[in-house]
């Protein structure tokens, strides 16, 4: 049986991930014009190490897929960092 402490740790960690889905999304519409589509996902079970992030944007027009996803981890700036895995699908619209 899983002790209370531990529950409790692990409610924590569920709630953070929601706020870091958040966070990351919030950063990319900041740092990236012409937004049409995002969507952050916690795809670690809650813990927050890995993420699915899924952008379409105007301003990706004309670049190279890497170029775009260049320009979403280096929008996330520090905040990648802290990610031990990312998928990144982005799509000029």
């Amino acid at each position: 049986m899983l002790s209370s402490g531990f529950r409790h740790f692990t409610r924590s960690l569920c709630s953070a991930a929601s706020k870091g889905e958040k966070l990351l999304e919030s950063e990319l519409r900041k740092g990236i014009e012409g937004i049409k589509h995002v969507k952050v996902e916690d795809v670690s079970g809650g813990c927050g190490a890995s993420y699915a992030i899924q952008i379409e944007a105007a301003s990706f027009k004309g670049l190279t897929k890497v170029q775009q996803h260049r320009r979403v981890t280096d929008t996330l700036g520090e905040h990648i960092k802290n990610i031990h895995a990312v998928t990144i699908v982005t799509k000029a619209v």
